[in-house]
């Protein structure tokens, strides 16, 4: 990759909001990560990577069209940043952050709304239906791609599905999902003075003081003056 190649100019790409086209035109890989939650909240990633001769001709040029897309994101009430690293191959990898809530702000703000991203509150556990056509987007302009999809399960795709994740590599054609979304939260210890607190969905698991008993319900061992079993949150 040498600095003979040619760029679009950044403010050609401004028009009509596909920033991120100009972030990621002619990067040696793009890398872009995106998990689906519960009541349409969701979070991405991008990490783009250019090459070293790339960052001597347009690294400004970059920088800048990244402050662009953050700064728009959050005049969107969309929290989002980015920052930049050196590889040991004198490459400089860039990854962008955003997060919000409501799957037509996310369409916007990263597909340009070309996405199709619909939350079906109606099923039980509630379903999204994601399909996005790669080629011609911000997506598209690199070298090598990658696209991870992340939700509570995935119920059918036409990627490398596994889990709660689907992948697709250097994606021609439309990728398809349907999958239920993530949790929003998950359960954490959280030291707590001389105790732990287990913040988890079923409630609150308070251990006091040292010593173990048994559950009555599940039998697993607890701290004698816990209020609360912290495997099944029965009540002693």
């Amino acid at each position: 990759m040498t600095a003979s190649l040619r760029f679009p100019s950044l403010l050609a790409l401004v028009v009509g909001g596909v920033l991120l086209s100009a972030c990621t035109t002619g990067a040696l890989s793009i890398d872009t990560r995106l998990t689906l939650q519960e009541g349409e909240y969701w979070k991405a990633s991008i990490e783009i990577v250019y090459a070293r001769e790339q960052m001597e001709f347009m690294g400004g040029e970059i920088e800048r069209g990244l402050e662009m897309s953050v700064s728009q994101w959050k005049a969107r009430g969309i929290s989002a940043s980015y920052s930049r690293r050196e590889l040991s191959s004198g490459d400089a990898q860039f990854r962008l952050s955003a997060s919000g809530k409501g799957f037509a702000q996310l369409n916007a703000a990263l597909f340009d709304n070309t996405a199709l991203i619909q939350y079906d509150a109606a099923t039980e556990p509630p379903q999204i239906t994601f399909q996005y056509a790669p080629i011609g987007s911000f997506f598209s302009l690199a070298l090598s791609r990658s696209f991870t999809l992340t939700g509570g399960q995935i119920l059918s795709s036409n990627g490398a599905a596994s889990g709660d994740t689907v992948t697709w590599v250097n994606p021609v054609d439309v990728m398809q999902a349907t999958l239920t979304p993530a949790p929003r939260f998950n359960a954490l210890p959280i030291l707590l003075g001389g105790g732990v607190l287990l913040a988890a969905a079923g409630g609150v698991a308070i251990a006091r003081g040292a010593g173990k008993a048994r559950c009555p319900l599940c039998g697993a061992k607890i701290p004698r003056r816990a209020d609360y079993c912290p495997m099944c949150g029965g009540v002693r």
